[in-house]
């Protein structure tokens, strides 16, 4: 569903009607989509490393509050915290961001998402 991966507020009113109806039939699956867009806003919004560095924690907390199993995703921030960090512009994913930190962070993410199931079987 490429509804699950565009961003909220790109969305058109009927793939936003789509989502709400997925996250219906599968309330975990809003859990991982709303966290997933909260991290990516820390991520682009971020002025410097030590407001990304706290907010991150923030999200963090919510995350393992969640219920849902953030553990191989936080599991690797925690390998990777400081390059992570350290990348350049905090507006931090840019065209200028290490390919390898970013699309880890996208891979990750979209492997939490793959845990539920398809929605065309709900």
């Amino acid at each position: 569903m490429w509804e699950f991966r565009r961003r909220p507020k790109d969305l058109e009113s009927t793939a936003a009607q789509a989502l709400e109806t997925l996250f219906a039939a599968l309330p975990e699956l809003r859990g991982v989509y709303d966290l997933r867009w909260e991290l990516t806003r820390i991520f682009e919004e971020a002025p410097d490393r030590a407001t990304a560095a706290s907010a991150i924690e923030d999200w963090r907390r919510r995350a393992e509050q969640s219920g849902l199993d953030w553990r191989p995703f936080l599991a690797m921030y925690d390998r990777h915290r400081e390059g992570i960090l350290g990348l350049p512009s905090l507006g931090v994913i840019s065209a200028e961001s290490p390919p390898n930190a970013v699309s880890g962070m996208a891979y990750a993410l979209d492997r939490q998402a793959q845990l539920f199931p398809s929605p065309v079987h709900v």
